[in-house]
């Protein structure tokens, strides 16, 4: 009786790709992402982009409208991979899709004749994998919340399908940053074997110049518990020019081996071009590129001398996210001014800080009550508590806490 027998080409292709050690499905942990990879995936987890959201599906939490993002990557030894993510905010949270897909080429399968010996069938074995991801994210305050479920279709030598989910929070404003935790893989294949469960966490600080992002910093660790494999990783986001991102990234294993890479962004109002390059000594070397493309709701209008106009271009700094938040606010659109208002929290909260306390006080009553409006009493007291605290003779707020309290 014949036996097929499939090479093992799968796990070590892809692991020289990736890391080295891991098990099966390892494709999974492999991020499509050029300005993860250029950071060296340590922002991942703290990111406040919609593509990470296959590392942390939190990350979607902070997208305010729609975002839609394609990459492709070309590694080693003919394999190539392709991401497409798409993310749109409603009032209830955001839902977000993502498809990855891996090729890994093709390879001849063996049969064993009747000594034993591998004898080559003619038979073409196809290896590839397609990985579908839909995902719900929800801020609430500094925190986000997300998960996704998987399905991934997987073809090496026969053709399987199986399940998994990820789950990751975010918080901001603690030690003077954004924390980000993600675990992912959470499952099993089609066989009952455990898939590569990972677990991730990373801190984001960001460092601004007259307003404006000038360096983001970020350390995280990544742990593989399947092989007890660690990581730590560092990256830097350099700004010199409000179109221009300098990136580079490294990381370090618990066996002293290092990696690096770097990359580069070119954006152009709300379109971005992004590139990544990471070397690798065995087998060769890894390039991925991508586009993304973020809309803040161009068909929202405001008025400008008389006459209506579309906003197009999204929020760059502190002064124009707090105008923006503060137009929805007028037009009583508080889910959008919400959405603005809560990222100036997240991004700008140290402008927020030097702001005279009435003011201050004057924001968080904005906030508090756009989440009255849209019946969410207990963030809405918690802003009002704010309001308070910086102008605390201020009745109207007594009036607005003790309403919302009831």
């Amino acid at each position: 009786m014949k036996k097929t027998i499939i090479l093992f080409i799968l796990t070590v292709v892809v692991s020289s790709a990736v890391y080295s050690d891991v098990s099966r499905a390892a494709y999974l942990l492999t991020g499509l992402s050029p300005r993860q990879a250029a950071l060296g995936s340590a922002a991942a987890a703290a990111s406040d982009s919609a593509p990470a959201l296959n590392i942390n599906p939190a990350c979607a939490s902070l997208v305010t409208a729609m975002e839609v993002s394609a990459s492709q990557a070309l590694m080693p030894l003919g394999i190539s991979g392709r991401m497409l993510t798409g993310a749109i905010s409603f009032d209830f949270g955001v839902i977000a899709a993502q498809y990855q897909g891996y090729n890994f080429g093709s390879i001849e399968a063996l049969e064993a004749d009747q000594f034993g010996r591998p004898v080559i069938t003619g038979d073409v074995l196809e290896l590839s994998s397609d990985v579908f991801t839909i995902a719900y994210a929800k801020k609430t305050g500094n925190l986000g919340i997300g998960a996704a479920i998987k399905g991934v279709f997987e073809k090496i030598g026969k053709e399987s399908v199986f399940g998994a989910a990820d789950i990751g929070i975010t918080y901001s404003e603690i030690l003077n940053g954004t924390m980000g935790i993600s675990i992912n893989n959470i499952g099993k294949n089609e066989e009952g074997a455990l898939l590569p469960l990972a677990a991730r966490g990373a801190f984001s600080w960001k460092i601004k110049d007259n307003e404006k992002e000038f360096i983001d910093l970020m350390a995280g660790v990544y742990y593989l518990k399947n092989e007890n494999y660690i990581e730590g990783q560092l990256g830097m986001e350099f700004k010199p020019f409000e179109m221009i991102s300098l990136r580079a990234g490294a990381s370090i294993n618990g066996n002293a081996e290092m990696n690096f890479s770097a990359g580069l962004g070119i954006k152009y109002n709300d379109m971005s071009l992004d590139y990544s390059y990471s070397p690798g000594a065995v087998p060769g070397d890894t390039h991925r590129i991508g586009i993304n493309a973020v809309s803040f709701g161009a068909d929202d209008k405001k008025e400008e001398g008389g006459e209506t106009k579309a906003i197009r271009e999204p929020a760059q700094n502190f002064t124009e996210y707090l105008k923006s938040g503060d137009y929805y606010f007028r037009a009583k659109k508080y889910s959008q001014a919400v959405k603005f208002y809560e990222r100036i929290n997240v991004l700008y909260w140290k402008d927020l800080d030097s702001m005279k306390d009435n003011e201050k006080s004057s924001f968080y009553q904005r906030v508090g009550l756009c989440y009255y409006n849209l019946r969410d009493n207990r963030n809405s007291a918690q802003y009002f508590e704010k309001a308070l605290f910086f102008s605390p003779d201020n009745e109207v707020l007594k009036y607005w806490l003790k309403l919302v309290k009831q």
